[in-house]
């Protein structure tokens, strides 16, 4: 009896069969497709860990990455011929973000992720960027301004730390965001700049890329990229920091620290079918620095004082999202707030009649935008001095 027991748990706890080892495999953090200005083929670099190299006990002294380019009539060709160069089977699952150079992003970024998409391998959540005006694969060789090691870390972790809506740039959600109707996706945009304190070159989070469908419409960068957040009601980097005139003293500014921040779009058609939308932003915030010194003589000087920062709080952001409307609705007609979406939900009747119209509707469409910014009295300081 006993014997056929342990014949059973022989049979049955056996392990798997086609294991591989760690260093049986060729872990590829992060991938960079470019198109080769010699062949026209495409051009696609992979980032390879060497896993001794990571290891806590005394790591030998080599690179702890290696970067491997091919090119391909087809991404999934330039991936193959990677196997002919590397001493083990290129293993996707562990990869974190796909750079696209921002040439190719204008063709259309579908038919250069959907060999991505139909392998099991690479996950749904890997970050999907733009390389602006630079090569992607040379996101992936440089090492100026890491913490981490490897590039392919570093860019998963200032992906995810820089705002909010990280997870809107994941492939999964740009796949979900093409298909969906009355929204059109955005991705995050990566790029280099020369510090003018050490003159090296860094790699920045710069903007958000703005598509039509899938097609690479263009990117918004500095108040524009604000005025998506805001009309969005997220902060960038968890919570942002807003500039303004101190309104004490000439030339000097105060620090406004938001705390939350929401954001309602609301649908609106009137009786001659007349579609615009309403942008409601609330804002709580607090004085998180004023340069200015001075003092108020009275209780009320102080409210107005605040009352002021409040209104000026409020033009800011209607000025960001009416910069950053005028360039997406006007001249890249794309809807990346969702005006569609938002019709669709909330007067499905009405987007039913016109959502075979609505790109040519979308860029005419008019909207308000409501501003309510509170500076908590809590945090009101007295006097008001640095």
């Amino acid at each position: 009896m006993r014997g056929i027991i342990m014949l059973i748990c022989l049979v049955i706890l056996t392990g798997c069969w086609d294991r591989l080892e760690i260093s049986e495999l060729g872990i590829v953090t992060s991938i960079a497709i470019d198109r080769d200005d010699t062949t026209g083929d495409y051009l696609v670099t992979s980032q390879y860990l060497r896993p001794l190299a990571e290891s806590n006990f005394n790591p030998p002294p080599i690179p702890p990455s290696t970067l491997i380019s091919t090119t391909g009539k087809t991404i999934e060709e330039a991936l193959r011929k990677q196997n002919e160069s590397v001493d083990r089977e290129a293993f996707l699952a562990h990869t974190k973000v796909i750079i696209i150079n921002e040439k190719l992003a204008k063709e259309g970024v579908l038919p250069l992720i959907d060999t991505f998409k139909r392998g099991k391998e690479v996950r749904g959540y890997v970050w999907l960027c733009i390389a602006e005006e630079t090569a992607a694969k040379e996101l992936l060789d440089k090492k100026a301004n890491q913490l981490a090691r490897i590039t392919g870390d570093y860019l998963n972790r200032l992906i995810e730390h820089h705002d909010d809506i990280s997870g809107q740039f994941t492939k999964h959600h740009f796949y979900k965001l093409v298909l969906e109707e009355g929204i059109d996706p955005i991705t995050g945009v990566l790029s280099l700049q020369t510090s003018p304190s050490d003159s090296i070159e860094h790699i920045f989070y710069s903007g958000k890329a703005v598509f039509k469908d899938d097609v690479l419409k263009g990117i918004l960068k500095h108040r524009e990229q604000d005025g998506y957040h805001w009309a969005m009601g997220i902060s960038p980097a968890k919570h942002a920091a807003i500039t303004l005139p101190s309104l004490i003293e000439k030339d000097k500014s105060v620090s406004i620290h938001v705390e939350t921040i929401t954001s309602q779009i609301k649908a609106i058609v009137t009786k001659q079918n007349d579609i615009s939308f309403t942008i409601e932003i609330n804002e709580k915030a607090r004085l998180s620095e004023q340069m200015a010194a001075g003092e108020f003589e009275t209780q009320e000087e102080q409210l107005n004082y605040f009352a002021h920062l409040e209104k000026e709080n409020e033009r800011l952001i209607e000025e960001d999202i009416h910069k950053m409307l005028d360039k997406v609705q006007k001249t890249y007609e794309a809807d990346i707030l969702g005006f569609g979406r938002v019709l669709q939900q909330e007067k499905p009747h009405v987007w039913n009649r016109v959502k075979d119209d609505w790109d040519a509707i979308y860029p005419e469409v008019p909207y308000t935008v409501n501003v309510n910014v509170n500076i908590e009295p809590k945090f009101v300081a007295d006097p008001a001095k640095p």
